[in-house]
């Protein structure tokens, strides 16, 4: 891959789609633009790699790709809303799960009283 490519993260995408994506319709000058703002939209996802996951879809879909652009950001809407919180990010499964539990019991706090959280709490501890 050149240097451009490596430093600027649109010229990688665009890099990608021209040489990889023959479904979708490349125009240089309409995709720098519509990069540029997904990028700017959805700045917790890699889009590179958001790219290839809806390059390998495409691909694999008997669908007929009629708005690729329309379509990727509805599919970078749909991974932003399903992927991991920015908080959780690089913690093992166990931090993962101690912290969910602990969003949860902090939601459900002010119906389950103090000694159903503490015992909650207590449980958490002691078995993760």
């Amino acid at each position: 891959m050149n240097e451009v490519a490596q430093t600027n993260p649109i010229e990688a995408i665009l890099l990608y789609i021209r040489t990889h994506f023959d479904e979708y319709n490349f125009d240089l000058i309409k995709d720098q633009k519509y990069y540029g703002i997904l990028i700017e939209e959805f700045p917790d996802l890699d889009l590179l790699e958001e790219t290839k996951l809806f390059h390998i879809w495409v691909i694999d879909s008997s669908a007929k790709l009629g708005n690729p652009r329309l379509t990727f950001r509805k599919w970078l809407k749909n991974s932003s809303k399903w992927s991991t919180p920015p908080q959780l990010r690089g913690l093992a499964f166990s931090e993962k799960a101690i912290y969910l539990v602990y969003l949860y019991i902090n939601y459900w706090r002010k119906y389950l009283g103090c000694f159903c959280v503490s015992m909650i709490i207590f449980l958490v501890k002691v078995f993760c």
